[in-house]
């Protein structure tokens, strides 16, 4: 999953999970739990992301576990590491990422309860955001999902199972 806080990865990648049978692994829990001891958070943001890409090396590696890696997908290291890890099984790795409208992504923030580590507002220009995942594939999935939940969520479903 990669997209903006506010845009409904999270709900739409634990709606899949629970269709898929998945596990979630969602970055922002792992991170805000770090903080929650203490720790700023760009003093645990490089462990947060850590402790994401370990457990889910060890899920599908070791344990054969199909995943959802739910993280705002900016950084190119991730879908690098994503893609390492794939390899070593020959797991097929998908990237939906969702988008939607700054006043919805806003609205979404104000009304939703934010873990520490999660965006409280959203000051990126339109220029910014797109750069950010220039690094995605072509073939990843974009999702509006100011739609109706369940219409994006069949289109999930049939991405992920390739039809």
């Amino acid at each position: 999953m990669a997209g903006l806080p506010g845009t409904g990865k999270s709900t739409l990648g634990y709606a899949l999970a629970k269709i898929f049978d998945w596990i979630v692994i969602d970055k922002d829990l792992i991170h805000s739990a770090m903080m929650s001891k203490g720790s700023g958070k760009l003093d645990t943001t490089p462990a947060a992301y850590e402790t994401a890409l370990s457990l889910l090396e060890d899920l599908i590696v070791k344990q054969n576990k199909s995943v959802i890696l739910d993280t705002a997908g900016r950084e190119p290291f991730i879908l690098e590491r994503a893609k390492e890890i794939a390899a070593q099984c020959e797991a097929r790795l998908r990237i939906i990422r969702c988008i939607s409208p700054k006043d919805v992504r806003m609205t979404r923030l104000s009304t939703m309860n934010r873990r520490a580590s999660q965006w409280a507002r959203d000051i990126a220009s339109e220029e910014e955001q797109e750069a950010w995942y220039a690094h995605l594939p072509v073939e990843s999935l974009v999702i509006q999902t100011d739609e109706p939940f369940e219409l994006y969520l069949d289109t999930a479903v049939r991405y992920l199972n390739d039809e």
